[in-house]
């Protein structure tokens, strides 16, 4: 468990280290302070492919400050589950996610997925540039109304072909 000091010092071998391809953070005990150092770090990061972050504690702020460099790398996946995000966390994120043409996959589970999150959610993946393929909102809370917003935007979406919910 790296934690928020750990993080740090891998944030500046990343900066020297321009070719990692997969970042695997998950149970870490991150909060939003050593997000914003791996934040700067990875500003431009062509290579990366894979972010992985579940299982820690970034928050909404820690959300928006991935959501701020998404669109300028290459991810196909990013895991944010369980890390106590919002819904205006959420919201940055799925705006980011229109940005990030190469991102397939995105796991939210274990975040709080209210009524307007599901909204951002379900206007996302409606969206014709929206390249997810597979989507995870387990164990999110999301009523029989945010269940709704979602599948609108799933029925307009040909390219999903993964989508796990639940309440």
């Amino acid at each position: 468990k790296i934690g928020d000091q750990g993080l740090i010092g891998l944030s500046q071998g990343l900066q020297e280290n321009r070719k990692i391809n997969t970042l695997e953070l998950g149970f870490n005990y991150l909060s939003p302070v050593g997000i914003e150092y791996l934040k700067n770090s990875l500003w431009g990061y062509s290579d990366l492919r894979h972010l992985l972050l579940d299982n820690n504690n970034i928050g909404c702020i820690g959300a928006k400050s991935i959501a701020s460099i998404l669109p300028t790398l290459s991810l196909r996946a990013l895991n944010l589950s369980f890390n106590g995000i919002n819904s205006p966390g959420i919201q940055e994120i799925m705006a980011a996610v229109l940005q990030c043409p190469n991102l397939t996959q995105l796991a939210l589970s274990g975040n709080n997925v209210d009524t307007d999150a599901a909204q951002a959610i379900g206007n996302t993946v409606a969206n014709p540039n929206c390249g997810l393929v597979s989507l995870s909102l387990e164990h999110t809370g999301i009523g029989q109304v945010g269940q709704k917003r979602i599948a609108s935007g799933f029925l307009r979406n040909q390219k999903l072909k993964s989508l796990l919910v639940d309440q």
